[in-house]
């Protein structure tokens, strides 16, 4: 099972906590990508 978390991060951690809650979970992965961003 996927989700997907869109907008600012506030909104987004709104979501996270939000899903922790209702799925009473004690756990939860995260992966992200910022694109191919140049080093400098």
């Amino acid at each position: 099972m996927d989700s997907l978390y869109v907008g600012s991060p506030e909104t987004v951690a709104r979501k996270i906590a939000a899903t922790v809650k209702a799925l009473r979970l004690s756990r939860f992965q995260l992966k992200y990508s910022a694109g191919p961003l140049p080093h400098e």
